[in-house]
């Protein structure tokens, strides 16, 4: 096991990177979509593989706080109840938000976001949504499918959650192999490559609570590791080259090989001295949920007064948009989350102070960190 001091912190900050990494390249979307005008920066253009790497720190995140409860069915409603309220609260506020201004103005809102599937989608995380009100959402519903086979895994007992969820992966990669038919509707989404690397993120969790003392050259070797996979995806440009099996396996084993490093390295270094990048990890699902909305506000604006903005002032507006949507998603953690996250926490401490009894033995730091989820 890892050491008690170990308290997840890097796992934070690359949460908050992940955050921002989105935040930038729905920038070069405002640039194209407002100004007419491609940006044509790899980091920027890349920014969508943030999703990937919340992917990996998602089922990292459920594998190390939740994979001791298996075979434990009084758990098993705390760990769904807890997924509930860490997803829907914030979501529905949200969607409530950006349905008050479709009813007040609906400028730069494509008109498929008015249909009422789109609604019930967007508040119900269906997967066959394809126009969520706020863009984003999709990826959400990966999460609630991930949680949902997780939590059944759990039910059926430790082997079952190992053997099915490897077999899972290997079902999921052999679906997607070149020359096999393409899967459509619901099957598609559930042989989604993209699973594979929530997958990816419990292997890391699974391994790193049986390490005893990993020396900090196999962190460095896979920091490094992840780090030349990155540079390379990006100057590469591999994702556009890539199957789609392939792009999330390689991505996935990427970050998941950061992670890992991160994790090891992080027992001998003090990650006390980042508290602003850890606390943009912990409003990292309120910026990544909350930051289009006020992109979207002050591009509009911003055409209004300078619609041939080129250049220079291009960039100043551009800057100035994604630092207020990193703002905003500060101030939506502070001010929505976080208390909605207290108040539902204080509602279910009962239930899980009764299931503690019947649940097994975690360490300390396990049960330390998940308060902050």
């Amino acid at each position: 096991m890892l050491e008690p001091r170990l308290k997840l912190s890097s796992l934070q900050i690359l949460r908050g990177l992940a955050a921002i990494w989105v935040v930038v390249y729905h920038l070069e979307f405002l640039a194209t979509q407002y100004f007419h005008v491609s940006l044509g920066i790899n980091l920027i253009h890349a920014g969508y593989l943030g999703v990937h790497l919340f992917f990996v720190l998602s089922g990292f995140v459920i594998f190390w706080i939740h994979g001791a409860d298996a075979g434990n069915a009084g758990a098993i409603r705390l760990y769904y109840l807890k997924r509930i309220t860490r997803i829907y609260p914030l979501l529905i506020v949200l969607n409530i938000i950006k349905l008050a201004y479709m009813a007040l103005s609906g400028y730069g809102v494509r008109p498929d976001k008015f249909d009422l599937s789109s609604m019930l989608g967007s508040f119900l995380l269906l997967p066959t949504t394809t126009n969520y009100l706020i863009d984003v959402t999709w990826s959400l519903t990966y999460e609630i499918w991930f949680y949902l086979g997780f939590g059944l895994l759990l039910l059926l007992g430790r082997n079952a959650l190992y053997q099915l969820g490897l077999g899972y992966g290997m079902l999921i990669a052999a679906l997607n192999l070149p020359g096999v038919p393409k899967l459509e509707g619901m099957a598609h989404f559930i042989f989604d490559p993209r699973i594979t690397e929530f997958i990816v993120g419990c292997v890391i969790a699974f391994i790193l609570r049986r390490q005893a003392g990993a020396k900090n050259i196999l962190g460095y070797l896979f920091m490094g590791f992840g780090i030349a996979g990155i540079a390379i995806g990006l100057f590469d440009r591999l994702d556009e080259a890539l199957s789609p099996l392939s792009s999330c396996l390689y991505w996935g084993t990427t970050f998941g090989g950061l992670l890992f490093g991160f994790l090891i390295l992080e027992r001998t270094f003090d990650c006390s001295m980042l508290g602003p990048a850890i606390m943009l990890g912990d409003a990292s699902y309120s910026i990544y949920l909350a930051h289009s909305l006020t992109l979207n506000a002050l591009a509009v604006a911003f055409q209004k007064l300078l619609p041939s903005a080129s250049g220079t002032a291009l960039w100043l507006i551009l800057i100035t948009c994604g630092a207020g949507g990193v703002v905003s998603g500060i101030a939506c953690y502070w001010w929505i989350e976080r208390p909605m996250h207290i108040f539902f926490r204080g509602r279910i401490q009962t239930n899980r102070q009764a299931a503690s009894t019947a649940i097994l033995p975690v360490e300390s730091l396990v049960s330390t960190f998940s308060k902050r989820l």
